[in-house]
């Protein structure tokens, strides 16, 4: 679990408070107090000494997604599953929209800027 500071400088040249970068497997094994651990979020934050949405983040990032259920499920289970896919159908409907729209956004500026740029004749 290594972690290695680095520190950089602004444009005026003043020193930028340091940032900590973190190995996958120090993110990994800090996401397996959560999963493998019972950890709560806030716990396993503490005891690694990152805030607890950096560690919600890494959750999101390693975390294997749950197995489906199966045909023999309880109804608890499935009304859990239920639950989660309608989450996930719009978490992913809302990144398609916001991709959508900028897709949009990109494509009347584009637009705009041929009409607007001109290319002179080079002189050789």
């Amino acid at each position: 679990m290594s972690e290695s500071k680095t520190v950089g400088a602004s444009e005026q040249g003043s020193v930028s408070p340091s940032r900590r970068r973190f190995s996958d497997e120090f993110k990994r094994n800090a996401v397996r107090l959560i999963v493998e651990e019972d950890y709560s979020f806030k716990a396993a934050a503490k005891a690694v000494g990152v805030c607890e949405k950096t560690l919600r983040q890494w959750h999101e990032q390693f975390v294997p997604p749950p197995a489906p259920c199966g045909e023999n499920a309880s109804q608890e289970a499935m009304r859990a599953e239920i639950v989660r896919l309608r989450r996930q159908l719009r978490r992913v409907e809302l990144e398609r929209d916001i991709l959508c729209s900028r897709h949009d956004d990109i494509k009347q500026w584009l637009s705009s800027c041929k009409t607007r740029i001109h290319f002179a004749p080079s002189e050789e």
